[in-house]
């Protein structure tokens, strides 16, 4: 062969080789662009436009079960380990349809074991199907260590007249601990000290005996001068009624109401009332709660039914106000006012005339 023919043998294969590498550039920019390229919708019939099939006389359809009702409850404490004189927050949430209603029990029995310091209630509209948020809410405290349960609460929740369901909130755990850790209280715990003698001081005894006899001498003028007085000007007696009359015009005079000042307005009033129930048939109204006097009167049937109603009515509007932070109207506060004048007018005792016995 020779070097004419090797040189197109030659250019023969460059030829190829760079053929090649086009074909294989090409290859890859088009399957590139139709990686880039969006595919071409198809436009697809929606089935939910279309006509439903018209359905063969007599046949029966399948009937829908409807959807229960949204209800729920839940409870929870803000910490469930303290020590003793801390407060913890107790708090029921009740969620449900707008168009459900709610019975709660008296959740007080509960929380026997606690002493409630305050307590409220909240209501808010949730923005997820005009659903409503109920919150009752408790703030506790104890002085007794050891361990404690408060007990499920069961929340029953109607539609219209007819019960729809009922739920329980969970038991909830509580431990109260001691300040004093037991280190301390070993700690605490030491041998006796051998006993100190005194110097003896005569001079210093002889003082202390002339400090105390002057003391003696001035502390019996005076216990002196004051039986005298008392001999001189007894004491005058007045009646539990009068003393409520009395308190009454000096709280109608501070117009508190006036001033804002509602809860003192109805701390002023309802501890009248206790002073002169208190008085006037023996109870420890000033010592107990609403709940335990009330329990009481009922035990003791010292009043009429109308008459403990009126007053059963009067402490919880009180409490109401006092302790769940509602604010009153002026007709409200003075109607308040008017019922333990009214009550102290049915029951008082009258007084008998000596000269007439």
């Amino acid at each position: 062969m020779n070097g004419i023919g090797i040189m197109k043998i030659v250019k023969n294969r460059r030829i190829v080789i760079v053929s090649l590498l086009l074909g294989f550039l090409a290859g890859y920019a088009v399957s590139a662009y139709a990686e880039d390229t969006p595919p071409v919708p198809v436009p697809v019939q929606d089935e939910s436009t279309q006509p439903a099939p018209p359905i063969p006389a007599g046949s029966v359809q399948p009937a829908t079960t409807p959807q229960p009702p949204s209800f729920s409850v839940e409870a929870y404490v803000d910490k469930a380990l303290l020590t003793i004189g801390d407060k913890i927050r107790y708090t029921v949430k009740i969620i449900h349809d707008k168009d459900l209603s709610v019975e709660v029990p008296n959740i007080t029995d509960a929380l026997s074991a606690f002493t409630i310091k305050d307590f409220g209630r909240e209501t808010r509209k949730r923005q997820f199907k005009g659903q409503v948020e109920e919150e009752y809410w408790y703030v506790l405290d104890t002085y007794v260590v050891g361990a404690y349960v408060i007990p499920p609460i069961t929340v029953t929740a109607y539609k219209g007249n007819t019960k729809v369901q009922q739920l329980k909130t969970p038991e909830i755990y509580i431990e109260v601990k001691s300040v004093i850790s037991d280190a301390d209280k070993r700690a605490d715990i030491r041998d006796l000290k051998q006993p100190v003698s005194l110097p003896f001081n005569k001079k210093g005894i002889i003082i202390i005996a002339l400090a105390v006899l002057a003391l003696g001498l001035i502390g019996g003028a005076v216990y002196f001068i004051r039986v005298r007085r008392s001999r001189t000007a007894p004491a005058v007696f007045v009646p539990p009624h009068e003393r409520a009359y009395r308190e009454l015009k000096r709280i109608a005079g501070m117009d508190l109401i006036a001033k804002g000042q509602a809860k003192e307005y109805y701390f002023l009033i309802s501890n009248c009332l206790r002073h002169y129930l208190e008085a006037r048939y023996g109870f420890k109204a000033l010592e107990q709660t609403t709940e335990e006097f009330i329990e009481e009167l009922l035990a003791r049937r010292a009043l009429p039914e109308n008459e403990q109603e009126i007053l059963r009515t009067f402490l919880e509007h009180c409490d109401y106000v006092k302790f769940a932070k509602y604010t009153p109207s002026a007709v409200e506060a003075d109607k308040a006012f008017k019922t333990v004048g009214a009550f102290v007018d049915a029951t008082k005792q009258e007084e008998t005339n000596e000269d007439e016995l």
